[in-house]
């Protein structure tokens, strides 16, 4: 029974992030050309992060506000971490300080690609608990800004992390 009402969770969870996903945006066709990416890496210092790739395809140079950068401002990014088990814990994250970000624009020229990452071990302070017991996956969605602030199409994505025993 518990694994049903798992599955259901993700289920419920995985058509939430669709639905952002499919949310109206600016119909600018260079948004559509963003494309942004996400695994879970562990550093050599034994922290785990999420490490972002954005991509721009475009054939023309779009121009972003710096400060929406999913690794620029991680409270922005939603964050649901969810540990495979018979337990069906949902890792709580910690509450993100608010960062007042100068009003930098960034260019992103055809072919460009960015990285940065998110501190997993600080944003999900149960994740090194969580993954002794079981994989845990990871489910990502962020919305960026133009220059002007005026909100992008959602990119949303997932990652698992395995058990470490």
């Amino acid at each position: 029974m518990l694994k049903t009402l798992f599955g259901l969770t993700t289920l419920v969870l995985l058509l939430v992030l669709i639905g952002y996903a499919t949310s109206s945006g600016p119909s600018d066709p260079n948004f559509s050309d963003l494309g942004l990416t996400a695994s879970a890496v562990r550093d050599p210092n034994g922290v785990w992060r999420l490490q972002f790739d954005l991509r721009y395809t475009g054939e023309t140079p779009l121009v972003l506000y710096e400060g929406s950068l999913p690794w620029k401002n991680p409270r922005d990014l939603l964050l649901v971490g969810c540990a495979l088990n018979a337990a069906n814990i949902r890792l709580v994250p910690a509450e993100a300080p608010m960062r007042e970000l100068p009003p930098a624009s960034l260019t992103l020229n055809p072919g460009d690609i960015l990285s940065g990452s998110v501190n997993l071990s600080a944003t999900l302070p149960g994740l090194a608990e969580a993954i002794q017991g079981s994989d845990v996956v990871l489910f990502w969605s962020h919305e960026m800004k133009s220059a002007d602030k005026q909100p992008l199409p959602r990119l949303n994505g997932g990652a698992v992390i395995p058990r470490q025993s």
